[in-house]
């Protein structure tokens, strides 16, 4: 087990986004929490230089890396490992828009170097053929502080009661399981407004329900300095085994 997580740090376009989401296009997705992976140490006391690319899918679903795997490598299997635990904290969201969906699957490769001078660098984070910016601050913090941007990042909206979000009957039958992303705005009284599906599975399954629960949901108001503000944020709701059992 690695002994530290290093070079941390959480980043956000303000608190929140006070007006509608922007279209995605073709930006690549941004990170918005990251971490730097720690040079790990080798059995042998060896200290070695060099790199490694990772590839991993972002999908509409998991806002995480998924499915890393190995693509290059001169290094040994501990800085491969080093890199994996880093990317399990690794949150992205779409360019220009910290609390927003993702509506199509983004593969990304990830170069990082590693020196025991420095430890690790990202070299470079491509997104379908595309560069992402990446320029991380070199100050260091605690898994905690990591948790707790994760925490403040994927819970921008609290549901003020259990949302009315049924599992659609003519699919109670079957064993139909999946997620809906919504893009929407709240009020500053956290009513919903204009909530609109940019990203489904199975698609025409589970939007209808899952927008009209929306509709007449009722969040608790994000508080930006000291005051109730309207937010565009992301929400996805799962289906699986539980809802059809109701």
């Amino acid at each position: 087990m690695l002994r530290e997580l290093s070079l941390v740090v959480a980043l956000f376009a303000g608190t929140a986004v006070a007006a509608p989401v922007a279209s995605e296009g073709d930006a690549p997705p941004v990170p918005v929490v990251y971490i730097s992976p720690p040079y790990p140490p080798l059995d042998d006391g060896s200290t070695p230089r060099g790199s490694l690319i990772v590839g991993f899918k972002l999908t509409p679903e998991f806002r995480a890396p998924v499915e890393v795997r190995l693509l290059e490598s001169d290094l040994p299997d501990a800085f491969y490992d080093a890199v994996t635990v880093a990317l399990s904290y690794w949150r992205f969201r779409p360019a220009g828009d910290p609390y927003g969906c993702m509506s199509q699957v983004h593969r990304v490769a990830l170069t990082v170097e590693f020196d025991p001078a420095f430890g690790s660098r990202v070299v470079s984070l491509i997104s379908n053929a595309q560069q992402i910016p990446f320029d991380a601050p070199a100050r260091y913090a605690s898994r905690a502080d990591v948790v707790a941007a994760i925490e403040r990042l994927e819970g921008l909206l609290k549901p003020a009661e259990p949302l009315d979000i049924k599992y659609p009957f003519f699919k109670r039958g079957s064993r139909a399981t999946g997620y809906v992303a919504v893009r929407m705005r709240v009020d500053e009284q956290g009513r919903v407004h204009d909530p609109v599906v940019v990203a489904a599975h199975p698609v025409d399954t589970f939007e209808k329900a899952t927008l009209k629960g929306l509709r007449k949901a009722q969040f608790v108001p994000v508080i930006v300095d000291g005051r109730p503000t309207a937010v565009s944020a992301c929400f996805i709701q799962h289906f699986g085994l539980a809802f059809r059992q109701e």
